[in-house]
């Protein structure tokens, strides 16, 4: 298992009208972070929502997939919507760089962002992310996790790691699947520095899929009310507050083409 240290920030435009700047904005971004940061990685991800007619020129089969952006993610009883974010910058240092690194950076980039987004709807998560399954694929979710009241966070991430792992590490239809554990220090301080008001996330799960058939079966999976789908939300229940979590479906082509996200 490989561990990064990580800053991700999720970002939500100022109204839908902004939604092509905040992208124009961010790519101009990534491209001036591969320039300056060797060895550092740099990635982008944006809203599915905002590019179906792409997907579908793209010849992607999104079967489910307006369903899900309008009624959420499971559980049934408290759904998590699918598109708390326009777009995810996410930028993972060389090892031995300094984490604090990331605090400035998240200032300097919120900065340039400006009016593009919501600072009220946005966050900044810095923390260690583990690579639970290699893998990518089309589809991939960003998935914001709060604990439960009960929870302190440190037992929150145990959990996470070395207990959840058994049921989420075999969702049906995942190709690979990262957790990012946030600094709850460097967390707050990142979210003070860009002005953020989302400071408490505690985790950040990033799942990827071959394509929307295969992200529907872990949806499937996740109502599913018997057997091994059932044990996966018990064991979400057990850590993660549904009703606070936050999450973003991306779309990235196989064969990207001009202006693939």
């Amino acid at each position: 298992m490989t561990a990064t240290t990580t800053l991700e920030l999720m970002l939500r435009a100022a109204s839908p009208s902004s939604v092509g700047a905040l992208e124009a904005l961010l790519e101009r971004q990534i491209a001036h972070l591969a320039r300056a940061s060797e060895g550092t990685r740099v990635r982008c991800a944006f809203n599915i929502a905002n590019h179906l007619a792409l997907a579908a020129a793209n010849g992607a089969d999104l079967t489910g997939c307006e369903e899900v952006l309008a009624n959420g993610l499971p559980p049934n009883e408290s759904p998590v919507d699918a598109s708390s974010f326009d777009a995810v910058l996410e930028i993972g240092l060389p090892p031995g760089a300094d984490a604090a690194l990331l605090i400035d950076t998240a200032a300097s980039i919120a900065g340039e962002l400006g009016s593009s987004i919501d600072p009220a709807r946005s966050t900044a998560v810095v923390g260690v992310e583990h690579q639970i399954i290699r893998g990518t694929g089309e589809i991939q979710l960003y998935y914001c996790l709060r604990r439960i009241p009960r929870l302190t966070h440190a037992e929150f991430s145990d959990y996470w790691l070395n207990s959840f792992t058994r049921h989420s590490r075999h969702t049906p239809g995942k190709a690979g699947y990262h957790q990012l554990h946030a600094d709850e220090a460097l967390t707050v301080e990142a979210n003070a520095a860009a002005g953020f008001a989302i400071d408490d996330v505690d985790g950040v799960a990033l799942e990827w899929f071959p394509d929307f058939p295969a992200f529907s079966l872990a949806i499937d999976h996740g109502r599913e009310k018997t057997e091994a789908g059932a044990a996966f939300m018990g064991g979400e229940r057990q850590m993660n507050d549904f009703a606070r979590a936050m999450s973003m479906i991306s779309y990235v082509p196989s064969v990207p083409s001009k202006g693939a996200r």
